[in-house]
C-alpha cells in the first residue's frame, strides 16, 4: 500500500503525514475511498495508536474502530470506515511525542 489523502503511516519518527484530511463517503459521487481511513505501520514496533487526551483515552474514538486504542503489529495495516465528521486527535501510547490529527469532512 501506498500513502495518500487516506493513509497514515507509522515509522520509527511518528506518524505521516502528521495532520490527514479526507471527505466521508457520499452516495451517488462514486469517490473512492473516502470515508475509509487506513493505518499502516511501517515501523519495527508494535504501535499502540490512542485517542486524545491521555491517559483517560475518552473522546471520540471512531479512529480506532470503536476502541480506546489501536494495536498494530510491524507491517500490520487496518482499514476503519469513519461514519461522522469531526477533527480527531490521537498519539502513540508507546511514545507520547507521536502525535497527529484526522480531519473528516
Amino acid at each position: 500500500m501506498s500513502p495518500h489523502n487516506n493513509y497514515v503511516v507509522i515509522t520509527s519518527s511518528g506518524f505521516e503525514p502528521q495532520v490527514a484530511a479526507f471527505n466521508l463517503a457520499q452516495p451517488g459521487l462514486g469517490t473512492v475511498n473516502s470515508g475509509i481511513l487506513v493505518w499502516e505501520n511501517n515501523s519495527s514496533e508494535l504501535v499502540e495508536i490512542a485517542v486524545d487526551p491521555h491517559p483517560h483515552h475518552n473522546s471520540n474514538r471512531a479512529i480506532t474502530d470503536g476502541d480506546f486504542s489501536l494495536i498494530l503489529e510491524p507491517g500490520q495495516s487496518k482499514a476503519i470506515t469513519i461514519t461522522r465528521a469531526g477533527t480527531y486527535t490521537y498519539h502513540n501510547e508507546g511514545n507520547l511525542l507521536q502525535t497527529g490529527t484526522i480531519i473528516v469532512e
